[in-house]
């Protein structure tokens, strides 16, 4: 190849593309197939965990009236049948170990509390994790009341786990915003 000569002034001239096609074809179409499949905004995210949330706090709440017949020992299903001739072989539930209903109560307001700070997304991960184990220990405490929506839940919250779900709309990234800033007006702050 021959190098042409250039004036001052003069637009650079771009090589010839090879016989193949345009240099990077390859590389352009996976970053779009990157950008449009395999990435999702925080923003959606963050809505989702909220929405996810209450869900789960409704959830548990919808439950709470039926504490003593369906969680605790006084009622159709006890502690002890669940453990020695269970519905299913590997079945968890941290339910198991408790027997009254004060007990069962008191698991229950744990779990809103951890779902609760889920949602608001404080310490996302750490909530996330203790409200998938108080909401399987739910879920999986009496079987015979599990239905198709118990197993959708169950399944998301393990499938978000690993997702950002607290960079947005979240405590958790008011507070990085607050560290990486020195805003000192209300005006200043930029969540980010």
């Amino acid at each position: 190849m021959v190098a042409q000569s250039q004036e001052p002034g003069d637009a650079p001239t771009a090589d010839p593309a090879p016989a193949g096609g345009s240099p990077g074809f390859l590389r352009r179409l996976l970053n779009q197939l990157d950008n449009a499949w395999l990435q999702a905004d925080p923003r959606a995210l963050g809505l989702f965990r909220i929405m996810f949330g209450l869900l789960a706090m409704y959830d548990v709440l919808r439950r709470m009236p039926y504490i003593e017949t369906f969680y605790s020992n006084a009622g159709t299903l006890s502690n002890h049948f669940s453990l020695f001739a269970p519905h299913y072989q590997h079945n968890f539930s941290v339910l198991f170990m408790l027997s009254t209903p004060g007990e069962v109560t008191a698991f229950f307001g744990v779990a809103l509390l951890c779902i609760f700070c889920f949602t608001i997304g404080y310490r996302t991960t750490l909530f996330h994790a203790l409200s998938f184990i108080c909401v399987l220990s739910i879920h999986t405490r009496n079987t015979i009341l599990e239905n198709g929506g118990d197993v959708v839940m169950n399944i998301w919250w393990v499938w978000t786990f690993f997702l950002p779900l607290g960079t947005r709309y979240s405590v958790d990234a008011l507070k990085k915003s607050l560290a990486i800033g020195d805003d000192r007006t209300p005006g200043q702050l930029s969540v980010t």
